[in-house]
């Protein structure tokens, strides 16, 4: 029982405080659409400063590409949809142990293709959690969940999930 505390105890105990985080990586999502939901790849990447044990302020951006369902007996194929938005806000982490949970939440701005939605720029709202391993103080892989609403257009695009790997380099102050 000892070992198996021993390989989850932090290295070094550090919280967030006056740290720099950057980092990113692959996700899927999801998007409804008139055929149903069109799953597509992208990626995200993000720059946090910690202001306190437990919050960072954090900034980034997510972009998708999601091939278009094929539609039977049409003569055009709709086009493919792509997403991206930036992305400020709030990043709550409880770092005690090796894997460390966290949930953020985001003001965003939507770019997307013109079928996206009715009007395809626009801001919304975005939430994700996530759980990292951080058995080093200076790098951190881990999973994460988002859902994301495009609150300027919400009975067209009523919500966009995505899960994603995080990588993630951490700094102490500069």
């Amino acid at each position: 029982m000892l070992g198996g505390l021993v390989c989850i105890a932090p290295v070094d105990a550090a919280a967030l405080e006056d740290e720099w985080s950057l980092g990113g990586g692959p996700l899927v999502a999801s998007i409804p659409t008139e055929e149903g939901g069109v799953v597509g790849f992208g990626a995200n990447a993000f720059v946090r400063y910690g202001l306190s044990e437990s919050l960072a302020l954090s900034l980034g951006c997510q972009y998708s590409y999601h091939l278009p369902p094929t539609v039977q007996d049409a003569t055009e194929q709709p086009d493919a949809l792509q997403v991206f938005f930036p992305k400020v806000g709030v990043f709550y982490a409880i770092d005690v142990i090796d894997l460390v949970p966290y949930f953020e939440i985001d003001a965003t701005a939507y770019l997307g293709a013109e079928k996206f939605a009715a009007d395809p720029v626009g801001f919304g709202l975005a939430v994700a959690g996530g759980l990292e391993y951080r058995r080093w103080r200076e790098l951190s892989f881990g999973l994460e969940i988002g859902y994301h609403a495009l609150l300027s257009d919400i009975a067209t695009y009523p919500i966009y999930t995505s899960l994603g790997i995080v990588a993630a380099w951490h700094s102490d102050p500069f």
